[in-house]
């Protein structure tokens, strides 16, 4: 918007826990327009929507309306229907796609209103899962709406890569998930006593890395370190994960709920190490670079990462700022939290180096020019 676009957003929502966060989302959006398909079952519309769905699912799958092109992608997008049906009364120059399960309804609308539209693949969806035949399904809807949009963004390189080679006629650029830099983080990296780690996602789990992470943790001094776990969680994952470790360092692990994002980019300050232990299960999170690892940067703090290919990409572009440690080697994320009590001044060195990738390399106002020059290369053919 600040660039002089007019922008419509149109967005599911279906929990409502997660409906505060959006709002406030929305709020920092403004002046734009917000379309919201709301199907939660807390609602009375939410329940309709979610039994018409359902039945029209059913139906799908068991034959009897499958024939019917409209439908095609039902099973990959619940609300296509009323995606359309709201897209309808959207008309603009450019229709973006920010999940596949939106790839149909942003092509769906190009055409109804003779315009063009353009796929932000925030993974590599066919390579999110080991299952063979959710991987030629998403395969085959890669295929068929990929092809002919105005152009692809991905957010990591190594994906945009793996694209390119089934794609080559497709304009594909990458677009990092970094954020603005703010003057806030640049004002000291000093380190805590005690040390003070933190790592965050949607879900605490347990196939994380989390309970590897936790257990390393019991060959060092507890009452040198503070552990701050923040996404929603059970109290039997709460249990387990405290059952890897001593009843010491139970009292030195913290939880918290999952709370917007806008909360969490000034709670991620208070830190000194943020932690990136994802797993290579399959290929997209071989190729993938979370969120948490860029947030962390931004928020001027060191940096523990497993050794997956897009964290390694990160690494190789900002080597200072931390440690990259194999999946199945927390014991070497351990011995370095251990020399940095040691030598804290080592610490702060890493924390000002994400400071200056933050301001320098993995800025929003820098990577935002990839995604402005390509709409206005777009609205001027």
């Amino acid at each position: 918007m600040s660039a002089g676009y007019k922008l419509n957003i149109l967005c599911a929502q279906n929990l409502a826990e997660l409906s505060r966060f959006d709002a406030e989302i929305f709020e920092q959006l403004y002046p734009a327009n917000i379309h919201i398909i709301n199907y939660q079952k807390e609602t009375l519309w939410g329940r309709y929507l979610r039994v018409k769905s359902a039945i029209r699912l059913k139906l799908v799958n068991a034959g009897f309306i499958k024939s019917l092109k409209k439908y095609k992608w039902l099973a990959q997008s619940r609300m296509l229907p009323e995606m359309k049906f709201a897209l309808k009364s959207i008309k603009t120059d450019l229709y973006i796609a920010h999940t596949v399960a939106a790839f149909p309804a942003a092509a769906w609308a190009a055409e109804y209103h003779h315009s063009k539209y353009a796929l932000d693949a925030e993974d590599y969806h066919s390579g999110e899962t080991n299952n063979i035949e959710r991987q030629q399904i998403i395969t085959a809807l890669e295929n068929e709406f990929i092809q002919n949009c105005a152009y692809l963004s991905t957010a990591s390189p190594l994906s945009s890569e793996f694209y390119r080679k089934r794609y080559p006629e497709v304009k594909i650029i990458t677009i990092n998930n970094v954020f603005p830099f703010s003057h806030i983080n640049s004002e000291g990296s000093t380190v805590s006593k005690p040390l003070k780690l933190v790592w965050f996602s949607q879900t605490i789990g347990l196939n994380r890395g989390l309970q590897e992470f936790i257990q390393a943790l019991s060959a060092l001094e507890f009452n040198l370190f503070e552990l701050h776990l923040r996404g929603s969680y059970t109290e039997e994952v709460k249990s387990a994960l405290l059952n890897y470790t001593t009843e010491e360092w139970k009292s030195r692990i913290f939880f918290y709920p999952q709370c917007s994002g806008i909360y969490l980019e000034e709670w991620l300050r208070h830190f000194d190490i943020g932690l990136a232990l994802e797993h290579s299960g399959d290929l997209n999170k071989k190729l993938c670079i979370s969120n948490k690892i860029f947030q962390y940067i931004s928020a001027g703090l060191g940096v523990i990462a497993t050794n997956t290919n897009g964290q390694k990409w990160v690494f190789d572009k900002t080597p200072g700022i931390g440690i990259v440690v194999r999946e199945d080697d927390m014991g070497s994320a351990a011995c370095q939290l251990a020399y940095w009590t040691e030598n804290p001044e080592t610490l702060e060195t890493a924390k000002q180096q994400s400071v200056n990738a933050a301001k320098l390399i993995f800025n929003w106002d820098l990577e935002k020019n990839k995604l402005l020059e390509q709409i206005s290369l777009i609205s001027k053919n």
